[in-house]
């Protein structure tokens, strides 16, 4: 909704798709992003990595195993699946869909998981170029110092 209320009051460039077919699935990316990825991937692997060792909480590695074993694949091959061959998940323009589905890779990577190339090729490529993308890559590399210090933090 934020995304939304945004592009409406700056609608250039567009995030969300004009094609009504392209936007609708657009909406349901961001939300799976919102909610299944979130839930099931970043969760698991960025809460138990990342946030419990700043709040000085033992990680547990059987939730991220659970994830890894479980979840990861059940999200990835879906994703893979609607991807296709494609470069982006809602028509031929990089869209909130490809923000939503990109950002929980970001957060994956950041808890020290990576899309599997050899299972999941498409969707792979597609992280590769999402974490490329300048907007992307300034925050990652913003962000990055911060993540190992809490990573390693006791």
């Amino acid at each position: 909704m934020i995304c939304d209320y945004i592009e409406h009051k700056y609608p250039s460039p567009p995030v969300y798709p004009q094609e009504p077919y392209a936007r609708a699935r657009a909406l349901w990316f961001e939300e799976y992003a919102d909610s299944q990825m979130a839930a099931n991937i970043v969760r698991p692997f960025f809460f138990e990595r990342i946030v419990k060792k700043l709040i000085g909480q033992q990680t547990d590695e059987s939730v991220c195993e659970t994830a890894k074993a479980k979840h990861l694949p059940e999200v990835c091959d879906y994703l893979e699946k609607e991807l296709g061959g494609g470069e982006y998940f809602a028509g031929n323009a990089f869209s909130i869909a490809d923000i939503a589905v990109g950002s929980m890779f970001v957060n994956l990577h950041h808890a020290g998981e990576s899309v599997d190339a050899a299972r999941w090729p498409n969707l792979a490529a597609f992280a590769q170029r999402i974490t490329a993308r300048p907007s992307f890559k300034a925050l990652i590399e913003e962000e990055t110092p911060f993540v190992q210090r809490s990573r390693n933090a006791a």
